[in-house]
């Protein structure tokens, strides 16, 4: 089996979404640095928060969907899934706790 073609397509989907995650995490550090700057317009503040809460998410999930199918549908074994795995696992903790993050911070913003 050609591992360029298809026989790792899900792993190679996981991959591309692991590495939107990671670049959304970064985006969102600088978003929530950006929003600090744009203070006089709260309703700014807040949709740059949550769309990329969402984005991430999102992306989190579908990544999440594509490492565990690698897994149910025998692709060959490549020595990274178990590492993307944890990776995604890792990143759901880091959605959540960033989301928990922003939820307060947009409260107190609008609130």
């Amino acid at each position: 089996m050609n591992l360029r073609t298809g026989g790792l397509a899900n792993l190679q989907r996981a991959k591309t979404y692991f590495a939107y995650t990671i670049g959304l995490f970064v985006l969102l550090y600088f978003l929530n640095h950006l929003s600090e700057n744009v203070a006089d317009n709260p309703q700014l503040q807040t949709a740059l928060i949550v769309f990329n809460i969402f984005v991430s998410v999102l992306f989190t999930i579908l990544g999440t969907y594509h490492i565990v199918k690698s897994y149910m549908v025998k692709e060959p074994f490549h020595p990274h899934r178990l590492l993307y795995l944890g990776g995604y696992f890792l990143c759901i903790i880091i959605v959540f706790v960033l989301a928990r993050e922003s939820y307060y911070k947009i409260y107190y913003v609008l609130g």
